[in-house]
């Protein structure tokens, strides 16, 4: 991933489940919305071929770090 996954780690990982947990929000349901937002990209009507690739290999990291 260009630029790391430090950003990612600190925040989408750690600081998400603590405001999820807080909110009364279980994993699943923020897997399941990371999950909807991969699938919807469309390239080029949101973001090119490349960037794409990018977002959804971001998303693909949280999801699976959440799980």
């Amino acid at each position: 991933m260009v630029g790391g996954t430090g950003p990612i780690d600190e925040w989408g990982m750690a600081g998400a489940r603590e405001v999820y947990r807080a909110l009364g929000i279980d994993t699943a349901t923020y897997i399941t919305g990371l999950t909807f937002l991969r699938n919807r990209g469309c390239a080029p009507r949101d973001l090119s071929p490349q960037a794409l690739l990018e977002y959804n290999g971001y998303l693909d990291y949280l999801i699976n770090s959440m799980s």
